[in-house]
């Protein structure tokens, strides 16, 4: 009779947990009226989660170009565990560079780099995708990335 208590202890216990650890996995929720999934948060210069996210970024496609980067940021928000961002990879002379002329096995002809970026908790950022172009990514299904972080086509 007491194995079956003990037992039964031990499954309400972890039941408990996995209830627990599947409500934290869940995407942050708003309060107040109209009450739903959290929305895109842009990112604003002085942010320090911008440093932490461009540190993903500027390593990723630095290794790609093989020199250093720098963007000018169109789009940058997180959503959840989730960061996106539309840069576009500037040359030290200021001019913008045309992505898919390099050599750096990107194809497009766009200028516009699109970066999806996770992590884990409080964890680093990593990059997920790199994409020349701005649209027509099915990163949101793939990743199973928010579809609201990735800005509407025009």
């Amino acid at each position: 009779m007491r194995a079956s208590k003990a037992f039964t202890g031990m499954a309400l216990a972890l039941l408990h947990a996995s209830i627990c650890a599947v409500a934290l996995a869940q995407e942050p929720m708003q309060a107040g009226p109209g009450i739903g999934p959290a929305l895109p948060e842009s990112i604003a210069p002085g942010d320090p989660r911008r440093a932490a996210i461009f540190s993903a970024v500027h390593h990723a496609v630095d290794v790609k170009l093989k020199y250093p980067s720098t963007f000018i940021v169109r789009v940058l928000q997180v959503q959840g565990g989730f960061a996106f961002a539309e840069l576009r990879p500037v040359a030290a002379n200021g001019k913008t560079m045309d992505l898919g002329s390099m050599n750096a096995g990107w194809n497009g002809d766009d200028a516009t780099l699109s970066v999806l970026l996770d992590r884990d908790r409080n964890g680093p950022w990593r990059v997920l995708e790199l994409q020349v172009g701005t649209r027509v990514h099915p990163w949101a299904s793939r990743f199973r990335a928010p579809d609201s972080l990735f800005p509407p086509d025009d």
